[in-house]
């Protein structure tokens, strides 16, 4: 949607002025976003993921390279969220697409950089119960948009049929801190530094597998090929899984 300065709350209003702005339309977000020369402005209907970035990008300040918060306010409908730029490249940009070994090098860094955030004192519950609690809510509520299935993994008929094979085949977990949707466009990296991370709303304690499953899906799909997933987990310094990878893929349907 365009952005009415005048439907924005006031102090939102005076922050932002007359800047220019151009509307983010990348990826499937139900989120409004525009750029600033400086800032980012998302706004979102009220939900737990719009509430819950707001206070992981607090929990993550000094942890991990993320964007400070300028502005957020809640209303009785909307979220808004105003942060500071991060300047630098996504990794799906050309100059990473063309040199993929770079790519995946610096792919699997930004995972090394999320699993070395302690744990032990993170609020954020984003284990497979808890997911499987929020898929089974989308799915009685008819929220789960099966055109967008990728049938090159999913071959289940229905929602419901997806979610009872995902809950009688919960693995056990191996906990780090995830992102929870660890793709190449929200990953941004200047050269091989790690400059943040953004779209954190689905972040928190979850398997490693998680991130790598999207990894995987993000860096075959950019790069049209699975050329490099080998030399990817050589990066890691673990082993393949297809078995995980496409559980957590298949998690990832009913969202």
């Amino acid at each position: 949607m365009n952005l009415r300065l005048e439907s924005l709350p006031l102090e939102l209003q005076k922050i932002i002025g007359t800047e220019p702005y151009i509307q983010d339309d990348m990826g499937l977000s139900s989120s409004s976003v525009y750029i600033f020369e400086h800032m980012v402005l998302k706004i979102d209907q009220i939900n737990s993921e719009s509430i819950r970035e707001f206070e992981v990008l607090k929990f993550l300040e000094h942890r991990l390279p993320v964007p400070q918060i300028i502005y957020h306010h809640i209303d009785a409908e909307f979220s808004y969220l105003l942060m500071e730029k991060i300047q630098g490249q996504m990794l799906c940009d050309r100059d990473y697409i063309s040199q993929p070994e770079l790519l995946v090098e610096c792919l699997a860094d930004g995972l090394k950089a999320l699993w070395q955030i302690p744990i032990g004192d993170c609020p954020f519950d984003a284990s497979i119960a808890q997911k499987l609690k929020t898929a089974a809510y989308n799915v009685t509520a008819q929220l789960v948009e099966v055109e967008h299935w990728d049938l090159s993994f999913n071959d289940f008929k229905s929602p419901e049929d997806l979610l009872s094979y995902l809950k009688s085949n919960q693995p056990i977990e191996d906990q780090v801190f995830s992102h929870g949707d660890y793709c190449l466009p929200n990953i941004i990296y200047e050269g091989k530094q790690l400059k943040g991370m953004i779209d954190l709303g689905r972040a928190g304690v979850s398997s490693k597998w998680q991130d790598i499953s999207l990894a995987v899906r993000s860096l075959e799909y950019n790069l049209g090929t699975d050329a490099y997933r080998a030399l990817f987990f050589h990066k890691l310094g673990i082993e393949d899984n297809h078995h995980l990878i496409r559980y957590y893929m298949l998690v990832d349907e009913l969202f």
